[in-house]
């Protein structure tokens, strides 16, 4: 064993051996960060769009910085756990997070592609350094989630009961204050002014943004399970007072004759609930006392790092198989090319000439699919005076911002339940119906997916074959179709419905050779 003249060592271990393994191990963690850096490039773009973007995932900025803080606050401890490399567990792992990066990036589907490095960074330290560093660095590598938009279906269910809480302790506290209000729903009348506690105003967005702050903070400053509950729990609890207030001062503010709604240089905006909840966190966080550091070690108490642990066979397995893991995602991604299926503007021709008892005339539909190549909007008429507006959505690939399902379509998916139709052939059909209002008046929602011929009602069946084909056809085209009509008044639903039905059946064949016509063109 070759050793140093003097007899040096380095944490027990021959000084020129030490010096060996340390270069080798940082030689692998350059290459490492290469490969994260290629591999997650893509998913760190559509991070910072969604951050720079959504005042509720605004806090994803500064999660990656707190996840590695936390790490290394327990670096003493780390350094005494022995590696032990988990090779088939860890493979199984990484395998799904690079098939959901493969898929979020074949088919255009955003969030599989930003959840993918919340699965894989995991996965990388499960198979290198063994289940104990996982147990051990579970805060912060749980933590990134909080980056990736993966608690939309409970932000959007959270929604109703917090305006509807809103709206009622701001109307209690108008009235205590001597401000006539009546309440109706999320609706607060006043003398002089009409206030509505919209989805926006609820303050459900910056909620999310007060715990992702609130969880490293009790977790840095106090001891105790139940202290940091209780300091998270605190700071929600105060942004949604917080939010309650906010309304109540915009209330105080529109009856004393405020002309700006959300007060003097908006100061009563949605960020107001995250102002005063940080505020309030960090000094509750400061009154409940922060809980003192462990003593700094004497250097003779320090663990020596197990250098020995990173240099077995184990270890070097599993490194070769995780980069080559690495380089065959990368690989995919960058030479598997997505195709645009183009179609023909005059496809649509046909629509203008009606459908089977319905006439039809061209107009400019409120209605949009965010992102859509082509658009036609036509009103259906029928003989008994009927008129349904109709929108058709076409899109020749999909990709980030250019998908058919996203988010600006939550007040179709919040209140849809699937309905059956049938076509002229007798086939039957699966799409939605949903129920919207929009201006005081209500509407009749018909919808449904069209993914290369195959009508689909349910969103995530339409990813699904939207990732099979991108993957297997190197194309991610499809269609959004919509029906739309007024049933504000009594007892027109159920001949809405019907009427819709039935154009909907009508329609099946003329989609199916206008949509037909795609023309699969060489990816980029």
């Amino acid at each position: 064993m070759p050793s140093h003249k003097n007899g040096a060592t380095l944490n027990g271990v021959p000084l020129g051996e030490g010096r060996g393994r340390l270069d080798s191990l940082f030689l692998r963690a350059t290459l490492l960060a290469f490969l994260f850096a290629a591999l997650f490039y893509d998913s760190a773009h559509l991070l910072a769009r969604t951050w720079a973007g959504r005042d509720d995932y605004s806090h994803g900025f500064i999660v990656p910085f707190i996840s590695l803080y936390l790490a290394w606050a327990d670096r003493e401890r780390l350094k005494s756990i022995e590696a032990r490399p988990s090779l088939t567990t860890g493979l199984f792992s990484l395998m799904i997070g690079c098939a959901m990066l493969i898929a979020g990036n074949a088919g255009g589907i955003s969030i599989l592609e930003q959840s993918a490095p919340v699965v894989i960074i995991p996965a990388t330290v499960l198979m290198l350094l063994g289940a104990r560093f996982v147990w051990a660095l579970a805060l912060p590598l749980f933590y990134l989630i909080f980056m990736v938009p993966v608690f939309d279906y409970f932000i959007l269910r959270a929604h109703w009961p917090a305006q509807m809480l809103t709206a009622t302790v701001a109307a209690k506290a108008l009235g205590l204050i001597g401000v006539p209000v009546f309440q109706n729903m999320q609706f607060l009348e006043l003398p002089n002014i009409s206030l509505e506690v919209a989805r926006e105003c609820s303050g459900v967005n910056y909620l999310l943004s007060i715990v992702a702050v609130g969880i490293p903070l009790a977790w840095i400053t106090q001891a105790g399970l139940k202290r940091r509950a209780l300091l998270i729990s605190f700071a929600v609890l105060v942004g949604i007072i917080a939010n309650s207030l906010r309304v109540t001062l915009i209330g105080v503010w529109g009856y004393l004759g405020g002309v700006v709604v959300h007060g003097p240089m908006h100061v009563f905006q949605g960020f107001f609930v995250s102002m005063a909840g940080f505020a309030f966190l960090f000094a509750a966080a400061w009154v409940m006392g922060i809980k003192k550091g462990p003593r700094e070690k004497k250097a003779e108490e320090l663990v020596p790092f197990n250098w020995a642990s990173f240099n077995g066979k184990k270890f070097r397995s599993a490194w070769m198989v995780l980069v080559l893991m690495f380089i065959a995602t990368i690989g995919f991604t960058r030479i598997h090319g997505i195709g645009e299926a183009g179609l023909d503007p005059q496809a649509f021709n046909p629509l203008s000439e009606g459908v089977r008892g319905w006439s039809a005339r061209q107009f400019v539909n409120s209605f949009r699919a965010n992102g859509a190549d082509l658009e036609s909007s036509i009103i259906f008429r029928n003989g008994s005076g009927r008129e349904l507006m109709f929108y058709l959505g076409y899109f020749a690939s999909q990709r980030q911002d250019k998908e058919m399902v996203n988010y600006s379509l939550n007040f179709l998916y919040d209140n849809s339940e699937e309905a059956e139709i049938v076509g002229p052939n007798g086939q039957r059909f699966k799409v939605n119906r949903a129920i919207v209002k929009e201006g005081g008046r209500r509407f009749l929602f018909l919808y449904w997916y069209d993914i290369n011929g195959r009508i689909v009602a349910d969103r995530r069946l339409s990813k699904l074959y939207t990732v099979v084909d991108g993957i297997f056809r190197g194309r991610t085209n499809g269609a959004i179709v919509v029906l739309s009509g007024d049933v504000t008044e009594d007892g027109a639903l159920k001949e809405v419905y019907a009427s819709e039905t039935e154009l909907a059946s009508g329609l099946m064949p003329v989609l199916k050779d206008i949509l037909g016509a795609s023309k699969a063109m060489p990816g980029k």
